[in-house]
């Protein structure tokens, strides 16, 4: 089933990914700037909430932390802002994601592979397809049309994806990123669209 939405006054959206909340080894791991996991925790609940308002979008795309850490966890979701659409990564074991939504942590828990539309407007041009999914992809429904891939799990290890991708981990930007600075990002070779729908303002 896809998933449409409009740009609409009041209410932003954004994606991230690859949080690893509770995860102390992945600091070295990604050379993340915390000096200790406890740190990193109250951090990403930081920016997240400076960011996001309760009344904005985030699609979280998989990795919230090691699956063994899924109870420990609960706290800090909770304290996020946003309505959160939560698709799981490779960390997100069947058991952790049936946790999640027995505790109604998620405003919806999405399959692992989803498609969204993103409507700047009433014209075509306006109009954009998004293959969400954890992992980078290949190939991907209307990608030959002009459709994207938002994906996460490399932690900013792929450097040769493909121009219609964009990689939307905490370690590679530390903060949820807004679907327009997405769409400058991936039609920055396409000038009037990023001149027609103002997206440097």
């Amino acid at each position: 089933m896809i998933l449409k939405f409009k740009r609409e006054e009041g209410r932003r959206i954004y994606f991230t990914s690859d949080l690893h909340l509770m995860h102390k080894n992945i600091i070295s791991y990604d050379n993340r700037p915390y000096a200790t996991v406890e740190e990193m925790n109250e951090s990403i609940i930081k920016v997240w909430n400076n960011t996001v308002q309760d009344s904005d979008i985030v699609f979280l795309l998989g990795d919230i932390t090691l699956y063994e850490k899924s109870n420990t966890v609960l706290g800090f979701l909770k304290r996020l802002a946003g309505q959160i659409y939560f698709l799981p990564g490779n960390h997100d074991t069947d058991k952790a994601v049936n946790f999640y939504k027995e505790n109604n942590v998620f405003k919806k828990i999405l399959p692992p592979l989803q498609v969204i539309e993103y409507s700047l407007d009433n014209t075509d041009e306006g109009n954009f397809t998004f293959q969400l999914c954890h992992y980078p992809m290949l190939d991907w429904w209307k990608k030959q049309k002009g459709g994207f891939q938002i994906f996460g799990h490399t932690h900013g290890n792929l450097k040769n994806h493909d121009v219609a991708q964009i990689e939307i981990s905490w370690p590679v930007w530390y903060r949820p990123i807004e679907i327009d600075e997405v769409l400058k990002y991936l039609t920055k070779q396409q000038q009037s669209l990023v001149t027609h729908y103002h997206f440097n303002d």
